[in-house]
C-alpha cells in the first residue's frame, strides 16, 4: 500500500541504463547511456535481485543497438528535411 501523500501509481521501480561500454575485444567504443529501461510495480518487494537485476540488464543491453540505429536514422531523416 502506498504511503500517505504518495501520488504516483507505483511504489517500486527498478532502472537499467541502455548503454554500450567500451570493449577492446569487440572493438567498440563507449557510446554512453542513450536511454533507460524502467519497470514499475504497484507492490513493494516484487523485484528479486537474483533474477530481475540480470534479466533487466540483459534486456537493456539488447535494446542498445536497435535504439541507437533508430536514433541515427531519425537524425538523418531530420537533416534531409
Amino acid at each position: 500500500m502506498p504511503r500517505i501523500g504518495w501520488t504516483l501509481p507505483y511504489v517500486a521501480t527498478i532502472v537499467w541504463p541502455v548503454q554500450q561500454k567500451e570493449s577492446e575485444v569487440l572493438l567498440v567504443e563507449d557510446e554512453g547511456c542513450i536511454a533507460y529501461l524502467t519497470v514499475d510495480s504497484k507492490h513493494r518487494g516484487v523485484f528479486k535481485e537474483q533474477f530481475d537485476l540480470y534479466l533487466g540488464a540483459g534486456v537493456a543491453d539488447a535494446l542498445f543497438h536497435p535504439l541507437s540505429l533508430f536514433s541515427d536514422l531519425t537524425r538523418l531523416i531530420e537533416e534531409r528535411h
